[in-house]
């Protein structure tokens, strides 16, 4: 589902990871609470926290964020 054909493509992994991205960019800090972050997100898409999970962990696997030792979401660019 990181792109699909049978759905808006708003709604793909890829698209949600770079609104992500951008709320990471956005941020004066290195890292940011996990439920902080879907909220932010929120604000400009409508996301369920199961979508925005997905995506979270795709940019965890491409190498874009990380987890710190408090469990938030660290970006790692």
């Amino acid at each position: 589902m990181i792109i699909s054909k049978s759905t808006n493509p708003d709604n793909d992994l890829y698209v949600i990871g770079a609104h992500i991205i951008d709320i990471l960019q956005s941020t004066g800090e290195n890292s940011i609470d996990y439920f902080e972050l879907h909220q932010k997100l929120k604000v400009h898409v409508d996301v369920s926290m199961q979508i925005f999970s997905l995506s979270v962990s795709w940019l965890f696997l491409l190498g874009v964020v990380d987890k710190n030792d408090d469990g938030a979401i660290k970006k790692c660019f």
